[in-house]
């Protein structure tokens, strides 16, 4: 302790850091009474510093324990009040704690210095839901029950039920002192979810958001959450029939109650809010919500079908009941999807490709492909000014994917998604290379080109002609990933390609120029990769599943050279049978060049040196990555094959 307090004394009034590691060595060998002192010399010190408030508060309140501390707690209060170890003084015989009274007085101080500090509100209120536990802990064991009367310090009687009357009051003065922060308040109704029985304490908080952020669409969103949580509590608390931490909960229909028992209600709220608030965030989470719920009930059906004996369909197992609350909610997405449409609103959906893309994916899965390939495309028309959504890559790439299937199911076992690439090569000529869309869309282009290519014949011309422009947007993507010592990529837009996406292409286009045009294709195809980019130079900052899927590819650019080399082998075997039973001459007639042991050996030197390339390639990879391992390996498998073979 004496180190510690010269430390103190010549770093303490820079260092608050000081003041922690005491306290935690005072805690540590049981010095309860310097650890009062050590934390009221800090405040005095660091009033600024909401985390000591904050400890030395958690420290009377909690403590630390002790042998002696079975005092009673009124008797302690009064004591502690007077003293206050935080001041100096001790708390206890054998250890601290179960001060009440001192926690909410170093909590007041620390308020009264630092009014708009958010935190030691919120723990504050954290520390007056603790001690209602406690209270009601105690009132369990001294077997007083739920509905009994019991004596405060001042030997007034008071009420079970105004156990959270101080922490209301808390959150009330909070509310005043920071009143136009929606995220705080909701802060609160988090705090109390941590604790059992706080539903009225819940409720009176969210009145108070509703009455001060009625046009707040984070409002809004809080307050149908909080009624669809309040139904489904509801709900587990009827079919369970206990009683448990949770109060009984009576249903309602009045709405500043929040009591809903029926999807009506929340539908009712969720038409209100659309119509208060008509934003786009608004929308999206609407259409979210019902969804959701939506899926929900039909889950629970499958799973039940599941289970069953009976082999039913999921529409004839539902109940009437909730077929009918699903049709509820689906024309109620109907009307909302109309008002969304309307004139009055159409820019606030514009606005959003998010909701855009919501929108589209609801109208796909109601049966409307068409009317959500509309939604798309004036999303991306030239009458939108946002620039911002006309240049989103989600928008085009769904547009296309909605637009392939419409031709796979017009022509089924079509190969040629032309009109589904035309959009993605649009959205390539619209969207500037320097935007993360550009990369996006390029990547879902070649994907689509690689689906198609391999599943055609591969002598037509028209698949020659894709495969070199196939090849062409395989070098801009590299180019993109491109990777230097002074940014992770040329553009900026790396982040957006993760995992094995990249190498995954990289492999497929190498199987595709293989079976396309042989060693020649396959070989220019892993070269650009290899040796004509920077995506490859090193294995630092990539993901274990970029690195793996590029490990993936090296291992394929050595098959297709030693596939290479066994064939040669074997043709030059083959070539040497022919002129031996044949002779030159007739040799010469059918243009078969006998193979000599000079050009045998070129050969097998100009193999040698490939394996070679793409070796080194390989270990320095990892290498510049730090991954030593894999490079070990790779040069011993180098050597194994081509210096010592």
């Amino acid at each position: 302790h004496l180190l510690y307090a010269r430390v103190i004394h010549r770093f303490g009034n820079d260092n608050v850091s000081v003041y922690y590691q005491h306290a935690q060595f005072a805690k540590d060998f049981k010095s309860y009474t310097i650890l009062g002192r050590v934390y009221a010399e800090a405040l005095r010190k660091h009033p600024r510093v909401i985390g000591l408030w904050i400890e030395a508060a958690s420290h009377e309140f909690f403590g630390c324990p002790g042998e002696d501390d079975e005092e009673d707690e009124n008797d302690d209060n009064e004591k502690n009040t007077q003293k206050g170890s935080a001041d100096g003084g001790r708390v206890g015989k054998g250890g601290t704690g179960g001060s009440v009274s001192n926690a909410r007085v170093l909590m007041q101080r620390g308020l009264r210095v630092n009014p708009n500090s958010k935190e030691l509100w919120k723990q504050y209120f954290a520390l007056e839901m603790h001690y209602v536990q406690k209270i009601r802990g105690r009132r369990k064991i001294l077997q007083l029950g739920g509905e009994e009367e019991e004596a405060d310090g001042s030997g007034n009687k008071k009420n079970a039920n105004d156990d959270h009357a101080m922490a209301l009051v808390i959150y009330q003065n909070a509310i005043k002192t920071i009143s136009d922060d929606i995220n705080f308040r909701l802060s609160f109704i988090e705090l109390c979810q941590s604790f059992p029985q706080t539903d009225e304490i819940e409720d009176k908080i969210m009145l108070s958001i509703d009455k001060d952020f009625d046009g707040s669409e984070d409002a809004w969103i809080a307050r149908i959450t909080y009624a669809a949580e309040k139904s489904k509590k509801n709900i587990e608390h009827n079919d369970n029939d206990e009683n448990g931490f949770l109060t009984e909960w009576k249903v309602e229909k009045d709405e500043t109650r929040f009591g809903i028992d029926t999807s009506d209600s929340l539908l009712d709220l969720l038409n209100k809010a659309t119509d208060k608030v008509p934003t786009a965030k608004m929308y999206l989470f609407t259409f979210q919500f019902v969804r959701s719920r939506m899926r929900e009930m039909l889950d629970e059906v499958a799973a039940d079908g599941k289970n069953s004996t009976n082999n039913e369909d999921v529409a004839t197992a539902l109940s009437p009941e909730a077929a009918m609350s699903i049709t509820k909610q689906a024309l109620f997405l109907d009307k909302t999807l109309k008002k969304a449409l309307s004139p009055s609103t159409e820019n606030v959906v514009n606005s959003s490709p998010d909701l855009i893309l919501e929108l589209a994916d609801y109208l796909l899965h109601s049966g409307q492909p068409r009317d959500s390939v509309d939604i798309l495309k004036r999303a991306v028309g030239v009458n939108n000014k946002n620039k911002a959504v006309r240049t989103d890559g989600r928008i085009w790439i769904r547009w296309s994917d909605i637009v392939g299937r419409i031709e796979e199911s017009s022509s089924p076992g079509c190969y040629d998604h032309k009109a589904a690439r035309d959009i993605l090569q649009m959205g390539l000529q619209f969207i500037d290379v320097n935007e993360s869309g550009h990369c996006m869309v390029l990547i879902e282009l070649i994907r689509l080109l690689l689906d198609d290519c391999g599943q055609r014949e591969t002598s037509s011309g028209k698949i020659q002609k894709e495969g070199e422009y196939l090849f062409s947007l395989v070098q801009r993507l590299l180019l993109l990933c491109a990777r230097d010592s002074s940014s992770p990529s040329l553009y900026g837009v790396r982040e957006e390609v993760v995992g094995a996406v990249v190498p995954d292409l990289c492999l497929r286009h190498l199987h595709l120029s293989s079976t396309l045009g042989g060693i020649k294709k396959a070989r220019r195809s892993y070269e650009s990769v290899l040796f004509q980019s920077g995506y490859v130079r090193s294995c630092e900052g990539m993901d274990d599943d970029e690195v793996d899927g590029i490990r993936s590819f090296f291992e394929a650019c050595l098959e297709v050279e030693k596939s290479n080399a066994t064939n040669v082998t074997m043709n030059v075997t083959q070539k040497e049978d022919t002129s031996k039973m044949i002779g030159r001459r007739s040799a010469k007639k059918i243009k078969a060049k006998p193979m000599t042991a000079t050009t045998t050996a070129v050969t097998k030197k100009e193999m040698r040196h490939r394996l070679r390339r793409i070796y080194d390639a390989a270990i320095g990879f990892f290498q510049e990555g730090g991954n030593d391992a894999s490079a070990m390996e790779y040069k011993k498998r180098r050597d194994e094959q081509l210096i010592f073979a």
